[in-house]
């Protein structure tokens, strides 16, 4: 159902340059191949992160009016002109990093976009997914473990109260939800509604392919999280999803390799390393396991050991 793609280059205007990054973009005609636009952006900045979303804003900009009136009249994300954008931005692309760092940053941006413009409902699903994410990824939040998982269940539903048409809020209800271990039908209610509303978001796919593997439909789990990667192929959490699907369909050897290819597009995540280690331990390699620095996922690291027989160093492990 897309009519247009977009392609973008990301790149430093020359060598020697800090901060100055150039954006070349061109639009497809899905069917006829046509080149609709071919333009270059460029923006200074100390901070190059910001640059690029000063980038990605010009070139929204510029193409806004044409497509309006193509456009969903239901919108997928926040309005370039409204107050808490850049706010909502920022978070959002640290939330897709995963990494400590980022996480921090992307809670940060969403709390400060509330605060200006206290009706965005994009920013309080983005803080459901932050500590979502937090509690998944086994990284320290602002609250313990319960105040979060209540933080992100209300969150969602404040999203929801917000904007009843926002796939986002819920999803991160459907993966809250899931997290607690509540009815699977309730979770499931919530990750279709997420996909009626935004059929093409990748996000959508790879999270609800966790709901179908829940349910049963594993193998419909792996259909859709490989269609989420083949959409976002550069996002760490989008090949996480496929290795997880493939672990529970016993596919031990695509299991651990796109867990390898998440963490080496994210090479701070600890988690698609557990992931990897359990692939390795399924398949019959312990020692490969075992050979693997899994920071706060070292349980599994012990488990391999144990299975090796080296169980003074499983123990320790356990212990430590």
């Amino acid at each position: 159902g897309v009519d247009r793609l977009v392609f973008g280059t990301l790149y430093p205007a020359d060598a020697d340059s800090e901060g100055r990054l150039v954006l070349t973009t061109y639009i497809s005609d899905v069917r006829e191949g046509v080149l609709d636009h071919d333009h270059s952006y460029e923006a200074d900045s100390s901070n190059p992160d910001l640059a690029a979303v000063e980038l990605a804003e010009a070139f929204v900009g510029e193409i806004l009016a044409e497509y309006q009136a193509q456009a969903s009249p239901r919108p997928n994300g926040p309005s370039p002109e409204g107050p808490g954008y850049r706010s909502y931005m920022e978070g959002a692309r640290a939330l897709g990093r995963r990494i400590p760092g980022e996480m921090v940053k992307a809670r940060e941006a969403f709390l400060k976009s509330i605060d200006e413009d206290p009706w965005n409902a994009y920013a309080y699903s983005g803080l459901s997914k932050y500590y979502i994410l937090s509690d998944i990824y086994h990284y320290k939040t602002d609250v313990d473990g319960d105040q979060a998982a209540a933080l992100a269940y209300a969150y969602a539903q404040r999203a929801i109260e917000l904007e009843p048409n926002l796939a986002d809020g819920y999803l991160a209800r459907s993966l809250m939800t899931r997290q607690a271990y509540g009815p699977v039908d309730e979770v499931s209610a919530d990750c279709q509604r997420a996909i009626e509303l935004e059929p093409g978001g990748a996000e959508n796919l790879a999270w609800c392919a966790q709901t179908l593997r829940m349910q049963g439909e594993a193998d419909l789990g792996l259909k859709a999280a490989e269609e989420a990667v083949s959409m976002d192929p550069q996002n760490a959490g989008r090949r996480m999803s496929l290795a997880y699907i493939a672990l529970a369909l016993g596919d031990f050897e695509k299991a651990a390799a796109q867990a390898r290819l998440a963490y080496e597009l994210e090479n701070e995540m600890m988690t698609p390393r557990a992931i990897e280690a359990w692939a390795l331990l399924l398949g019959g390699d312990p020692a490969g396991c075992a050979e693997r620095e899994l920071g706060p996922h070292a349980v599994v690291r012990a488990t391999c050991l144990q299975e090796m027989g080296r169980r003074d160093e499983a123990s320790a492990t356990i212990d430590s």
